[in-house]
């Protein structure tokens, strides 16, 4: 939850229930600051045991699929694609990197 925000925090406001990242040290501290471009609203739907572990998830994917370096055309076998790594690997997978 935003307990205060700073200069250009944009539309984020404290009272705001979101989940997010930092670069720096700081899982085990109360209160960190955090970039606004590293925050998203927490869905109201989503409790927050399974909000806090979506990041791991797709921070895992994210650094497996670029690390495998494959090409155009390169088949990748992902296992576990049922679960929270696998699903996002396989769709970050298929997706077309940027130029």
């Amino acid at each position: 939850m935003v307990e205060r925000t700073g200069p250009g925090a944009g539309a984020v406001k404290p009272g705001d229930e979101v989940i997010g990242f930092t670069s720096n040290r700081a899982s085990h501290a109360e209160l960190v600051p955090v970039e606004t471009g590293h925050l998203t609203p927490r869905p109201a739907a989503v409790l927050w045991d399974a909000a806090g572990a979506l990041f791991v998830a797709g921070t895992t994917a994210w650094a497996a699929v670029p690390a495998v370096a494959a090409s155009a055309g390169d088949g990748i076998v992902i296992s576990g694609t049922a679960g929270g790594v696998g699903s996002i690997a396989v769709q970050l997978a298929a997706t077309p990197a940027p130029p």
